[in-house]
């Protein structure tokens, strides 16, 4: 990137829906916060992952051609955990494709595991 970041876009994935937020890092402020939803029916999990990432695309697309970053939670599979760990890998599915589709030449893109930024704090 040439100059300082002007957004921050970050993620935090579902198997059918994400969560998403729009900051303005020069105002220091979000400007706008997102739950994208494709709904869960009977397409194919692959499809739905598709749908649902093209639609974060389509929702994000205007903001993608000035500086900026693009944070997407990555989750992480602990040994101990009762969650399946096809759950797991949708999610990190989910994550991989939002950083494809919103990666540009003027902006990063970054994985932050849940630790990181919310560390061990349970889900309740």
């Amino acid at each position: 990137m040439s100059q300082e970041p002007r957004y921050l876009m970050s993620f935090d994935c579902g198997l059918s829906y994400v969560g998403g937020a729009l900051f303005d890092l020069d105002q220091k402020k979000m400007l706008e916060c997102y739950y994208i939803d494709t709904g869960v029916d009977a397409r194919d999990e692959a499809e739905q992952t598709a749908d649902l990432v093209s639609k974060i695309h389509e929702t994000f697309k205007p903001y993608l051609n000035n500086e900026g970053i693009v944070v997407v939670e990555y989750p992480e599979q602990h040994s101990i955990t009762p969650a399946p760990r096809s759950s797991v890998q949708g999610l990190a599915c989910t994550g991989g494709g939002i950083v494809c589709m919103l990666k540009r030449p003027n902006n990063k893109v970054q994985f932050v595991l849940p630790k990181t930024w919310k560390g061990q704090v349970p889900k309740d």
